[in-house]
């Protein structure tokens, strides 16, 4: 193992929780089902894919990690690790740090008492930062809340497979609308600070609906290309965190 570094146990648990809706499930790509820890310049950054979502948060990396390779943490031990903290998150049993150590196969924690040890993922993470949208102009704010409940109520009629939402974009307003060829359609539009052309898109309701409960404040930035291309949703209170659905 390299040098331990040291993260706040509610940082980690954070970040831990922030990233891992979008880990892979039983992929046959074995390196997406897990997180990615990496250290980029003077940040840590987590990040987690399946191929048809993104999530990154980063941190300032701690002291001592800097010559920590790339790493994937499997989804399982992801898993036991904030189970431990939510454990360990009570009472006098709570602890301040948590510390890391990392080989090219190996991580282990310390978490107070508990000590997790566990392989790594033997493989090459995607290049995630190719699928980070860099020219998407197009700016929407909308209340999580707002569109969290829109998208709940079209997509009760939405097929199974693909719970596809379209989003229309204009002036001040977004329209949510699902088409159901055996149900009927859908449709309610909220507010939305938006002034840009406008823009239809669709995405999957329930990887929407993942990401807004990964936003801390009231609102989501979203931000677009063209109908073809991922869109990039921020968290405006929290600048560590982005996610990208395609």
């Amino acid at each position: 193992f390299g040098p331990a570094f040291g993260v706040p146990q509610n940082v980690l648990k954070t970040l831990l929780n922030q990233v891992s809706f979008a880990m892979a499930v039983h992929d046959i790509r074995y390196y997406l089902n897990g997180i990615l820890f990496v250290v980029e310049g003077r940040q840590l950054s987590l990040v987690a894919t399946d191929g048809h979502r993104l999530a990154k948060m980063a941190i300032a990396a701690p002291r001592d990690s800097f010559s920590m390779p790339g790493i994937i943490v499997p989804r399982k031990t992801v898993g036991l690790v904030l189970d431990v903290i939510k454990a360990l998150g009570k009472g006098k049993r709570a602890v301040p740090n948590v510390k890391i150590w990392c080989s090219a196969s190996r991580i282990r924690l310390t978490i107070g008492a508990v000590v997790v040890t566990s392989k790594l993922i033997d493989g090459t993470y995607p290049d995630y930062e190719r699928v980070m949208p860099r020219h998407n102009d197009k700016r929407a704010v909308v209340a999580v809340k707002a569109l969290d409940d829109g998208v709940s109520q079209v997509s009760l009629i939405s097929l199974e497979k693909g719970r596809a939402v379209r989003m229309d974009l204009s002036a001040g307003a977004v329209k949510l609308s699902v088409t159901n060829p055996d149900a009927g359609s859908a449709e309610t539009t909220i507010a939305a600070d938006y002034a840009s052309e406008e823009i239809s898109i669709g995405f999957n309701a329930r990887y929407v609906q993942d990401v807004l409960a990964e936003i801390g404040g009231d609102a989501v930035e979203i931000l677009f290309n063209d109908a073809g291309c991922p869109a990039l949703f921020n968290d405006p209170a929290d600048s560590r965190f982005a996610a990208v659905l395609m």
